[in-house]
């Protein structure tokens, strides 16, 4: 009897797990529909930010804080220049039997060394403050960009060279030009280069710019004349000059480069 009953419930539950596998799977529940957006009609400006950055760059306050940081550094030169110089003139004046003349001569020596790196750090310090300025301008010009898109409905912004003529003379001055002219053709209606002039007070500065690149144009085609060829004369011989004696005229650059050039008649 126990076995009966045993053979029933093993039947029982192999009909019931044949039922559960027989049942459809219960359908997940639908989840709702993505909502795409609209694609984004897209409109293209073209804008000459480099010429931007130039004019921002010539205007206040960043032309004041270049010129005075140059005059700050051509002082700091000037004054160890002319120790040197002073320094230099006294061995040139001075008598080949002095005795101090030896230790005047070291110090010479040391001197021109320190001026000559002096001039080399300011001259780096320098560039980095107007690469610090270039950056300053550049953001102060794309802030405006991203304003006159907005407004006028753009949605990309491409800049490029609105000049196409090439102005340098070296081959590596050439290929930067034209590595900035990246667009060759588009609307002038969609370049925003004259409205972002306006909006930041900058047409004064930019016809300024224009007629003096005019004159200096003017001006190169005037003594743009034949160079004649001439054979150089020898070189006259001299006799052997002192090896302890620096030479009558100074090799010391007047200026460091970079720097503005001194005032006329400086104070």
């Amino acid at each position: 009897m126990t076995r009966v009953l045993l053979v029933a419930a093993i039947l029982t539950s192999g009909t019931l797990a044949i039922k559960a596998q027989a049942q459809p799977a219960t359908a997940p529940a639908t989840s709702p529909p993505v909502q795409t957006a609209a694609p984004q009609a897209q409109r293209f400006a073209t804008v000459d930010a480099l010429m931007l950055v130039d004019l921002v760059l010539d205007a206040e306050p960043i032309k004041s804080a270049r010129v005075n940081k140059g005059k700050e550094f051509e002082q700091t030169f000037r004054v160890a220049q002319k120790e040197l110089m002073d320094l230099e003139a006294k061995l040139m004046t001075g008598s080949k039997d002095d005795p101090k003349r030896e230790g005047m001569i070291k110090e010479w020596e040391q001197k021109k060394k320190s001026v000559g790196d002096l001039q080399t750090n300011l001259s780096v310090e320098f560039d980095k403050f107007n690469s610090q300025k270039a950056t300053e301008a550049w953001n102060i010009v794309t802030s405006k960009i991203d304003q006159l898109a907005a407004e006028n409905g753009y949605t990309h912004v491409l800049s490029t060279r609105r000049e196409r003529s090439f102005t340098a003379d070296t081959q590596a001055g050439t290929v930067q030009q034209l590595l900035s002219r990246t667009i060759i053709t588009y609307p002038i209606a969609d370049d925003l280069t004259d409205k972002a002039i306006a909006l930041m007070n900058l047409q004064a500065i930019y016809d300024a710019k224009k007629a003096d690149e005019a004159k200096q144009a003017a001006e190169q085609a005037a003594t743009r004349t034949p160079v004649p060829l001439t054979v150089p004369s020898p070189a006259p011989t001299t006799p052997d000059a002192d090896p302890k004696k620096p030479e009558g005229k100074s090799s010391l650059p007047k200026t460091a480069p970079g720097f503005p050039p001194p005032p006329a008649n400086p104070k």
